[in-house]
């Protein structure tokens, strides 16, 4: 039975059962800014009526409250727990009542917490006497901050403003002022979260929720992904990466006093899957060169290459753990024999980039390869997203963005848990734990050909290109570029998104752009780890390798909880850029 039969049955039955209603509420802290650190209010509301909101003045008071019966087996969502969970584990693990649980069943005053190994915050259950409770982060399920969430959900409510720092003695009575700014807080997110729990969304995380519903649509997931064995998902793991990023060195940090444009994909990712090959069922092993068979056509393989850029073209070779090069350094060239591991997608790219001196086929893995297997999600959820506005718009960029990478889902979930050392919680790496593989091999060639897509497109633009980042292209001039498929809509063609009168491009990540609105000059600041209320600092004369702008707040675990404190943020220097031959450029020499 093909692959596009068994997807057309199952589109019969791809309405999802009605799911009852999540028994959920929403959460926030309010705390002090100095150490040590307490809570001074926090609120809770239902997520299904978000108007009908409790609060409390001190952590100890949201602890009881929490405790109660009606709250059991329920779900409390805060807005990035790393922030207001650690507040929550100080309490529990100070407070001589409860026991945290490494490993085994809750019993009754204990609790456990779900924390990955790179410290992200995702569950903290808690069992009190007669009733169990489930801290999530709805920020793993809504990626936005309050304020731009109330913007991308068209809400009527919009975010306030509040004094962080002003002084809050113990005992202090809120304002009605602050007290609307947190009732503002949990609904906007309650509210947002309400929305995904009527569209059936209930998953610890967006990424889990796509999974989920791509399950349901297909029916038997393994038919089609069929878990690997431990030896092949490591080898097709080496070959998983993630968006093309590069600034084109001749024009790295040089003053671009002339018009340009940004041009984005419509749906990377997305495109990739409706309209590529992509891998499934069990691949067959190879050794040397992959044999050219109809049956299966793509292969992750592991070569032994010699090899320098072509002029020209762009670099697409990067590797970790080399010395000889900065860490996420795309190779010009590969200064002897180098180890690689790619997929056939990236095999194409790399043989027309470089030339090649030597190259040995080591062994690899070949797959059979189909166009449907994506076809049902990704239509649906474009359709949602062409036939609506708001937030079932933005609820369909979220799960058309979440499902790819998932499939690349490591098998080492080993985790941390909160201590307590020196009066402040931090945290403790737990035993090694490992769980099934979803299958990585797609996500390998998802975002192998939406590179492919990237680079193809960045190189017939010649040297008007500027600088790429996973979907996107900024080019000098506004005339339109032979071979660059442009649509407004169209999956995968490029729409213009900027058109900009001044530029500078740093390094990857790390560039300003100017444009008219209005009549009036704006600046676009794009500085990865720059906060929003930075970039207001930036201008195009202070724009430069070790400028340095203040404000930038950093998250410090403190006696009581968590506070942020300020720290200046500096631009890294970037190395001295080179031409398509490898030849250095002065950025302040006339390229003209």
């Amino acid at each position: 039975m093909s692959i596009w039969t068994i997807c057309k049955a199952k589109l019969l039955r791809s309405v999802r059962k009605k799911v009852a209603k999540t028994v959920a509420y929403m959460a926030d802290f309010e705390t002090i800014v100095t150490a040590p650190t307490r809570v001074w209010l926090w609120a809770l509301c239902p997520i299904s009526n978000h108007k009908d909101y409790i609060w409390g003045k001190d952590i100890e008071s949201f602890i009881e409250e929490i405790s109660k019966p009606k709250y059991n087996k329920s779900k409390i969502y805060f807005h990035n727990l790393r922030f207001d969970g650690t507040f929550i584990c100080y309490y529990l693990l100070n407070s001589g009542r409860f026991e945290q649980i490494l490993d085994g069943k809750l019993h009754p005053y204990s609790f456990t917490t779900l924390i990955s190994r790179m410290g992200q915050w995702y569950q903290i259950k808690i069992k009190f006497k007669r009733t169990t409770v489930t801290i999530q982060d709805s920020l793993k399920k809504l990626p936005f901050s309050v304020r731009a969430m109330a913007g991308a959900f068209h809400l009527e409510m919009s975010k306030g403003d509040l004094d962080y720092a002003a002084e809050r003695p113990l005992g202090y009575e809120p304002t009605p002022a602050e007290l609307d700014y947190i009732s503002r807080d949990i609904g906007i997110v309650a509210q947002a979260l309400s929305i995904q729990f009527d569209q059936g969304l209930t998953q610890m995380t967006i990424g889990a929720d796509a999974l989920q519903e791509y399950k349901d649509l297909i029916g038997k997931f393994r038919d089609l992904f069929p878990e690997l064995l431990p030896e092949c998902d490591s080898f097709c793991r080496k070959a998983y990466k993630g968006g093309y990023c590069y600034c084109n060195p001749i024009h790295q940090g040089v003053l671009i006093d002339s018009p340009g444009q940004v041009y984005d994909v419509n749906s990377m990712y997305p495109w990739a899957m409706h309209e590529k090959p992509m891998p499934y069922g069990d691949p067959i092993h190879f050794t040397g060169k992959p044999s050219e068979n109809p049956d299966y056509p793509l292969y992750i393989v592991e070569v032994i290459a010699d090899f320098s850029l072509k002029a020209g073209k762009l670099p697409t070779v990067q590797v970790r753990g080399d010395k000889r090069f900065l860490e996420r350094e795309y190779i010009r060239d590969s200064q002897g024999l180098m180890h690689l591991f790619m997929t056939s997608v990236d095999m194409e790219l790399f043989l027309d980039a470089y030339d090649v001196y030597e190259l040995e086929y080591v062994q690899g893995y070949s797959f059979k390869a189909t166009t449907n297997a994506f076809k049902l999600y990704i239509d649906k959820w474009m359709k949602v997203k062409a036939e609506n506005t708001g937030a079932l718009r933005t609820l369909a960029k979220l799960m058309l963005n979440s499902l790819y990478g998932k499939f690349a889902k490591n098998p080492d979930v080993t985790g941390k848990h909160p201590i307590i050392e020196e009066d402040r919680v931090k945290l403790a790496l737990n035993d090694e734990e490992l769980s099934s593989t979803n299958y990585v091999p797609v996500g390998c060639f998802i975002t192998a050909w939406s590179r492919w897509n990237l680079i193809r497109s960045a190189n017939v633009c010649g040297d008007r290109f500027c600088y790429c980042d996973t979907d996107s292209i900024h080019i000098i001039g506004l005339e339109p570029v032979e071979g660059l498929e442009v649509h407004e809509s169209r999956l995968g063609a490029w729409k213009q998104e900027l058109v900009f009168t001044r530029a500078k491009y740093l390094h990857t990540k790390c560039y300003v752009e100017e444009y008219e609105k209005d009549g009036e000059k704006k600046l676009k600041v794009t500085v990865s780890g720059l906060p929003a209320n930075c970039r207001s600092d930036v201008t195009f004369d202070n724009f430069q390798p070790g400028a340095v702008y203040s404000g930038k707040l950093l998250q410090k675990s403190v006696s009581g909880g968590v506070i942020l404190v300020p720290t200046d943020f500096t631009i890294k220097e970037f190395d001295m850029p080179v031409d398509h031959h490898g030849d250095p450029i002065d950025p302040e020499e006339d390229l003209s």
